[in-house]
């Protein structure tokens, strides 16, 4: 599966600069983390991200919003510090 998946090149490219400047990113997928981890490799991006929440990390999935408010309150324990969510 890593194989045949494309990232978008615009994304790829911004990504690395929002970390660098401490901005907090992570990833929602609905696939099984033995694939995502598989494909954030491929493309460079496994250290790139503060948090992958994959088809396998929770009970349920997106589009349930449950998936997102445990993102959210992971990243940023103690309440929400404005966060900014960017889907595909």
């Amino acid at each position: 599966m890593a194989n045949m998946t494309a990232s978008l090149i615009g994304n790829v490219f911004s990504f690395k600069p929002l970390k660098a400047l401490g901005v907090k990113q992570a990833i929602v997928t609905n696939k099984e983390s033995r694939f995502s981890d598989r494909i954030l490799l491929k493309h460079g991006l496994a250290e790139t991200f503060d948090m992958v929440v994959s088809g396998d990390t929770l009970k349920v999935k997106k589009p349930d919003p449950a998936v997102l408010f445990y993102c959210v309150d992971s990243l940023w324990p103690g309440g929400w510090r404005k966060p900014f969510c960017w889907g595909f």
